[in-house]
């Protein structure tokens, strides 16, 4: 065994020094040769993909369970040394121009005090510079920019946001963001911002112009989001970006377009995700062609050729490098901690390695062997040892991990080693309320949260519910929990910086995380104005080495297009423009391609113009396009529906030929066809349905479950009862996609098994029955439910649109769209009659119209996850499936009789009734909890098992009687806006 703080297993015996000088980390990593099988070919075990951590759920807490010690290799150890100097950043006195109140910028000093409410009393510098020397808020430059995670990006887009819709009356603003999670908290940052803020706006027309103050609007859009508040209604949009594109195509075919003032994309380094982000480009080209004087801001952190963006987007580019907090990175192997970047250039190529007689670096501090079996691999040794390190101090750690099951396990190891730890009482009591809180939840809760809430510890993933998961990030964000360990998947999604972050491996599953990834994860380090420093550790394996060291050194990869034929090519973007009316010549289409990513980032441009003709040659070839008698492109009803709903051109096709089958033989005697309808298409990389392998004998035991009505439903639908039981039999995984048909075969087997579980949240089922059924879990059947009211709404507007005459009036020249052959129609005078061609006959119109109400009538179960005699009951806050079912059976039969019950003595028992399976779990934590020093029961002075369980039953007590006074008042202000309704009608 090597002596501490010696190298071990160095090619060389003894180190070698060059004129003294030290080299990286990088460099040490680099320089190891290890003696690996390879592993091309061949399967990565279980252990490996999750790098031995040990599967301990069920494992009882230990007191003697400690995490390894950390101890300094050398007296010059710099590891905790404090180099940030507040001091660095010039104050407002130094520097007038950081305040927002400054007369440059010319903000509503409203807005300027809710900033200061919400803590932002001063800016950083890159930030004026940018906002000043850019011309972005002066002069409504487009601007495109980049800074550090946690550099305050996001501050320059909300200044520039805002005061464009405040001081342009008229204009509203979009705000872009890539995810769900994201657009929700946004929109609560905004609406902060927004508060007492007022906009004018012309008030009863007549001699004289009057106007009248409005408060700023800002909502949220996002796919199974319930809101009904529309484009109309708000000044500030934030959107994912699938719904800002629906948006901004039913702005520019409604002609309402010119009321867009300003855009901006987060993120915008997704336009090269060629599954969701290249949404973008066909969004932010349609922008740029319209030539409407939209301003445009992108912004990123993992931009490495913003020059190139910008020049796309006809911008200003400024590059920022400034972090408000210092970074200490490191590299951890083989239980040896590496500092990663301090000292030394790194060597580029492998010839330098073999040649190289540079020192190797000393480790700053050794990590101790543990004892404990399962820590006996060194990367979950370290992972854990570091967790629990600065989780001692009274920092926050941030952990990553390559899938669900290591971070689940990690986070029980790291709460284990966390029972000794002294809390004050009130920690404890916050934790027990968070406990509580998961608890109560109505689709229940990860029973793993039990063994590691109290400690201070969560874990975050997909397969959690989005309440487990808002509960958990709010919990870490004031200081309840301490660690919090997430899949590396999550890294984009989630806004929850902390003192240290460390990497479970820099594998997200079998595969090495891109460089972008790792800039995002490493970025979460350092809070400013709660951390001095923020430190990095980035953990791995020994045959991990060589790949780490590429990845540590690699750059950024440029953003190009993903519009090109071996990705996504461009016919949807040309289907989108055609069917929103914008552009119906081929020289409007043919400047539209200018305007796009991919003429700026392919030379070749006659290759983009081929590209052009294949994409229009295909949509004509599909039915989705037709040409006029003026030899102009016009939509048919199918072309106008796909980019009503906002499926893709294949998608859309796929669905037509399902919705045309039920119209000539719909089974009206079975559910499970109208549940198909609404079942998202599967695809794998949209999220948008279950991708998850089928399990055949599940499938099965379904089939065997179904009245004939239903086999016969599903035998139209194309499923053979006879393939399902061949499959289970032979114990297969998946249907073979070979070829087109096999595709198509295979989705629809894919999409029925998705319908079985959705059926099942529609008829009460409760969502843990649900999830074990499927052996998926409770996130996953959430995020289905979730898509498919999205899907389902699109699937109305589909069948709307096929039953709606296509307009056959051209843009007339005063129209708000301004396309670039605008002038070429007006100039025709001619209306667009075309051959008829592509109308539906009367009968079938007439079919699309009833499928849509029957699915509008489906879509309300959709949402209430309950039968059609709970619709009412649905509506109330908290009230949802097999609590709105109880309710009814106890004679709450209506919101009216809801609201005349007395939460305590009515409600509550119902309650309690709903959540024995929760109590019987507090008992058996209760009885598992040791009340000993360090021990949160022991902290509040509950000596006895007895106690610890009354303690708890009184608090989860507490939250149901608030959940049912909640309801009560919900019930109140429904009957009551229902009444005023019903008086409006009668008067």
């Amino acid at each position: 065994m090597a002596t501490l703080g010696q190298p071990r297993n160095f090619r060389s015996a003894e180190p070698i020094s060059l004129h003294n000088n030290l080299v990286t980390s990088v460099d040490l990593t680099k320089q190891q040769r290890f003696k690996t099988s390879s592993l091309a070919g061949g399967k990565r075990s279980f252990e490996a993909v999750n790098n031995g951590a040990a599967h301990v759920l069920n494992a009882h807490p230990q007191g003697q369970f400690r995490a390894s010690k950390i101890i300094k290799c050398s007296p010059d150890d710099v590891e905790n040394v404090q180099i940030y100097r507040p001091g660095s950043t010039p104050s407002v006195t130094q520097h007038p121009l950081l305040s927002l109140a400054h007369a440059n910028y010319n903000l509503p000093s409203q807005l300027v005090r809710n900033f200061e409410i919400l803590g932002v009393r001063a800016i950083y510098p890159w930030q004026s510079s940018c906002l000043m020397r850019s011309g972005v808020l002066t002069q409504s430059k487009n601007l495109v920019y980049t800074a550090p995670t946690g550099g305050g990006k996001s501050l320059v887009a909300d200044i520039v946001l805002l005061k464009k819709v405040i001081c342009n009356p008229p204009k509203k603003g979009l705000l872009i963001l890539p995810y769900v999670a994201l657009v929700q908290e946004k929109t609560k940052w905004l609406r902060k911002l927004a508060e007492g803020l007022h906009k004018e706006e012309p008030d009863v027309p007549g001699p004289k112009l009057r106007t009248r103050l409005r408060d700023v609007v800002v909502a949220s859009f996002y796919g199974g989001s319930r809101s009904k508040v529309t484009w109309s209604d708000c000044d500030i949009a934030v959107c994912t970006i699938e719904k800002a594109n629906m948006l901004i195509n039913t702005a520019i075919e409604e002609g309402t377009i010119g009321d867009l003032g300003i855009a901006v994309c987060d993120e915008l380094h997704m336009l090269d995700d060629e599954h969701r982000g290249y949404i973008l480009e066909l969004m932010l080209t349609k922008l740029l062609t319209l030539q409407l004087g939209i301003q445009l801001i992108g912004m990123s952190a993992t931009l490495a050729n913003p020059e190139v963006l910008a020049g796309w987007l006809e911008a200003k580019f400024f590059v920022a490098k400034y972090r408000p907090i210092p970074i200490h990175e490191h590299v951890v192997y083989d239980n040896a901690i590496y500092p990663n970047g301090i000292l030394g250039e790194p060597l580029r190529t492998a010839s330098q390695l073999d040649t190289s007689t540079q020192r190797l670096r000393q480790p700053t501090r050794r990590i101790e062997a543990s004892l404990h079996q399962e820590m006996s691999n060194p990367v979950t040794n370290a992972v854990v040892a570091l967790a629990v390190e600065i989780a001692e101090q009274g920092y926050g750690a941030l952990v990553f991990c390559g899938s669900r099951s290591s971070t689940q396990s990690i986070a029980v190891l790291i709460a284990r080693c966390l029972h000794h730890v002294f809390v004050p009482s009130s920690i404890s009591e916050s934790r027990l309320d968070a406990l509580t809180s998961l608890q109560t939840l109505p689709g229940g809760f990860e029973t793993a949260l039990s063994e590691t809430v109290p400690y201070g510890v969560g874990f975050h993933h997909a397969g959690l519910t989005a309440e487990e998961r808002d509960i958990l990030a709010e919990a870490y964000d004031n200081g309840t929990l301490k660690v919090i360990v997430a899949t590396c998947s999550l890294a984009a999604g989630i806004n929850l910086p902390a003192r240290r972050v460390i990497l479970n491996s820099a594998r997200m599953g079998r595969d090495m995380v891109g460089p972008a990834m790792l800039r995002q994860m490493r970025g979460r380090a350092g809070r400013k104005g709660k951390d001095e420093v923020g430190e990095t550790y980035l953990c791995c394996q020994k045959l991990e080495l060589e790949p780490v060291a590429e990845l540590l050194e690699a750059e950024l990869p440029a953003v190009v297009s993903c519009l090109t034929p071996e990705k996504r090519g461009v016919t949807r973007a040309i289907l989108e423009v055609l069917a929103t009316r914008m552009i119906s010549t081929y020289e409007g289409l043919q400047e539209y391609v200018r305007h796009s990513l991919l003429w700026h980032t392919v030379p070749n441009h006659k290759m983009v113009l081929d590209m052009l003709d294949a994409a229009i040659l295909s949509l004509l070839k599909d039915k989705l396009i037709e040409v006029s008698d003026l030899d102009t492109y016009l939509p048919t009803p199918l072309g106008s529906a796909i980019v009503a709903s906002g499926l893709t051109p294949e998608a859309g096709l796929f669905v037509h030929a399902d919705l045309r089958q039920a119209l000539t033989s719909f089974v009206m005697d079975s559910e499970i066809h109208l549940f198909y309808l609404f079942t998202p298409i599967p695809q794998p990389t949209t999220g948008m349905a279950m991708t998850q392998d089928v399990s055949w004998p599940t499938f099965r035991n379904l089939l065997e479950q179904l009245d004939d009505s239903s086999i016969r439903a599903l035998r139209l639908i194309g499923i053979n009862p006879a393939l399902v039981n061949r499959l289970a039999n032979d114990g297969l995984d998946n249907l073979p996609e070979r070829n087109e048909e096999e595709l198509r075969t295979a989705r629809v087997y894919r999409r029925v098994y998705s319908t079985f579980a959705l059926r099942d949240i529609c008829n009460e089922v409760p969502i843990n029955t649900v999830s074990l059924t499927y052996n998926l879990p409770r996130g996953t059947i959430q995020t289905l439910a979730q898509s498919c009211h999205g899907f389902a709404a699109g699937m109305i507007k589909f069948c709307q649109r096929m039953a709606q005459p296509i307009l056959r009036t051209p843009p007339q020249p005063n129209d708000t769209i301004i396309s670039p052959d605008a002038q070429f129609i007006a100039q025709a005078g001619t209306p667009f009659h075309g051959a008829g061609r592509s109308e539906l006959s009367t009968s079938e119109a007439s079919g699309f119209s009833m499928l849509a109400a029957v699915l509008e009538h489906m879509q309300s179960r959709l949402y209430a996850g309950a039968r059609a005699d709970l619709l009412e009951m649905a509506q109330v806050t908290f009230v949802k499936g097999r609590m709105a079912r109880l309710l009814y059976e106890a004679g709450f039969k209506s919101v009216r009789a809801l609201s005349e019950a007395d939460a305590k003595k009515d409600i509550l028992p119902i309650m309690m009734q709903i959540s024995g399976w929760k109590l019987r779990q507090i008992e058996r934590e209760s009885n598992n909890m040791q009340s000993e020093e360090g021990d949160p029961a022991a902290e509040g002075n509950v000596n006895s098992k007895e106690q610890i369980y009354e303690m708890r039953r009184k608090k989860l007590e507490e939250k149901m009687l608030r959940k049912a006074e909640i309801m009560v008042r919900s019930a109140g202000f429904i009957y009551e806006r229902e009444v005023l309704r019903s008086v409006d009608l009668e008067g």
